[in-house]
C-alpha cells in the first residue's frame, strides 16, 4: 500500500503575523479572525485516514487550535524552499500533496483526487483564481519545480507547468479554485468581514 501525506503549510493564528494583506483593508483583527476561520475549515478538508497529515509551522504551536495532527516548524526563505524543506522534513512517503491554508472552498475529494492523479503523473497541481496554486503534489520532492518563481505573482502555476514541462515530468491540473489574499476574495467566496 502507498504511503500519503498531506502536508498543510501555514502560520500560527498570531495577530499582526497573518494575512497582511488583508490586514490592510480590514484591520489586523478582521484578518486574524478569519484566518482562523480558513485554518478550522483546512483542518477539516485534510482530515481522512487514507493519508498522513502534517502541519509545517511558521510561528508559535502554542496558538494553533485543537487538532489530531503532527506538527513541525517550517524551514526556508521563500514559499518554494519552505515546500521542498516541508516534504524532505516529513519523512519518505510515496506520495506528497502539499496545501495551504487560504482555499476555504478545497474539500477532502479535492486532496483525494490529487492523490488518485499521482499514480499516473509525476506532478499535480491545483490552480488558484489568481494565477497561483491552492495545492502542488508529486511522488518525490522536485526542488527545482520551485526555484526561480516569482513568488505571489499571476505566473506561479504558468511557470510551475512550464518546469515541468522542461524536466518532461508529467502533470496533471485540478479544479481552479480561489484563494482569499484581499478584501475582494471574502466577497466573491461570500465569506463574513
Amino acid at each position: 500500500m502507498q504511503r500519503s501525506v498531506c502536508i498543510v503549510v501555514c502560520k500560527a493564528p498570531e495577530l499582526g503575523r497573518v494575512k497582511t494583506r488583508l490586514a490592510a483593508e480590514i484591520g489586523d483583527e478582521r484578518a486574524l479572525t478569519v484566518y482562523r476561520e480558513l485554518l478550522r475549515i483546512t483542518l477539516t478538508s485534510v482530515a481522512s485516514p487514507a493519508w498522513d497529515v502534517v502541519i509545517v509551522l511558521d510561528g508559535d504551536a502554542s496558538c494553533m487550535p485543537p487538532h489530531p495532527y503532527h506538527c513541525i516548524p517550517q524551514r526556508g526563505n521563500d514559499l518554494g524552499e519552505r515546500i521542498v524543506y516541508a516534504m524532505h522534513d516529513v519523512g519518505v512517503y510515496d506520495r506528497y500533496v502539499v496545501v495551504g491554508s487560504d482555499t476555504p472552498t478545497m474539500t477532502t475529494q479535492h486532496i483525494a483526487n490529487a492523490f488518485a492523479k499521482l499514480d499516473t503523473h509525476h506532478v499535480v497541481i491545483g490552480p488558484a483564481l489568481d494565477g497561483g496554486y491552492w495545492l502542488i503534489g508529486m511522488r518525490q520532492p522536485h526542488a527545482h519545480l520551485f526555484t526561480d518563481i516569482p513568488w505571489s505573482t499571476d505566473a506561479v502555476c504558468g511557470r510551475t507547468v512550464e518546469r515541468c514541462n522542461q524536466h518532461t515530468h508529467t502533470y496533471a491540473l485540478l479544479d481552479v479554485l480561489s484563494d482569499v489574499d484581499v478584501r475582494d476574495d471574502l466577497v466573491s467566496l461570500s465569506l463574513s468581514v
